[in-house]
């Protein structure tokens, strides 16, 4: 009997460490799925469209920069940029663990620019360059790191495993 006890014993044992082992498996590879989600539907297309948007800032901010130039940046890479970022904040960030401050300061920005831009390009009932620090929401730089940081930490960390 003490022989079919310890059968028995050792079976319900190893059964519950395959279930264990079976559970955290899925567990870390939901986690890695979700960090691959977050990267792939998130934060790889923000770091994109912020990149491009200050690339383009350094253009608009250079000394040869004509006004032509200017309004080209705000009306061909600023704002169809400003809204596939407002789009992906609202349609993506299900995918987020929690809503990071950065990035509602981010949304916030923006839709002050948007709202700049509707008086400057579309209503022309002001006149000269669209910027939301006239409105005192200047482009939050920390928002730009945060995604920047948090795109290479999830990078590194699905390459790593």
């Amino acid at each position: 009997m003490d022989d079919l006890l310890q059968k028995l014993l050792l079976a319900i044992v190893g059964g519950g460490i395959g279930i264990f082992g079976t559970i955290w498996t899925a567990r870390v590879r939901e986690a890695k799925s979700s960090k691959r989600e977050q990267l792939q539907n998130f934060y790889a297309p923000m770091e994109i469209l912020l990149r491009m948007n200050e690339k383009a800032f350094h253009r608009y901010m250079a000394n040869n920069a004509t006004p032509f130039d200017r309004e080209y940046i705000e009306t061909n890479i600023w704002h169809p940029n400003h809204l596939k970022i407002k789009d992906l904040i609202m349609g993506q960030s299900h995918h987020l663990a929690h809503m990071p401050e950065e990035i509602l300061d981010l949304l916030e920005h923006i839709n002050v620019w948007l709202s700049e831009y509707e008086l400057v390009h579309v209503r022309k009932a002001k006149a000269g360059p669209v910027f939301a620090g006239t409105r005192g929401k200047p482009h939050p730089k920390a928002s730009d790191a945060f995604v920047y940081t948090t795109a290479e930490s999830l990078r590194k960390s699905l390459n790593e495993g």
